[in-house]
């Protein structure tokens, strides 16, 4: 089964490409899609639009996007 967005998964992210080359990672069977790691956070991505939290010690903002709705979230360090 494939997950979708209204479960948590995290489809990509920034971390899981190393120097190897898109065609490489593209071709990589063992790819995943592991659970989004504030699943406190997710009711409000899933109810706004757009916003940000910060949350355990991390500052989160996201926007959901017009793709199967997704939304794009960034994870930083705190100002």
């Amino acid at each position: 089964m494939e997950p979708n967005s209204d479960d948590g998964r995290i489809m990509l992210r920034s971390s899981d490409f190393d120097r190897r080359s898109a065609q490489e990672a593209a071709l990589d069977a063992g790819h995943s899609t592991p659970q989004f790691h504030h699943p406190d956070v997710l009711a409000q991505i899933e109810s706004k639009r757009s916003g940000y939290v910060q949350n355990d010690g991390a500052l989160l903002g996201w926007q959901r996007l017009h793709v199967q709705g997704w939304s794009f979230v960034v994870e930083t360090e705190p100002l």
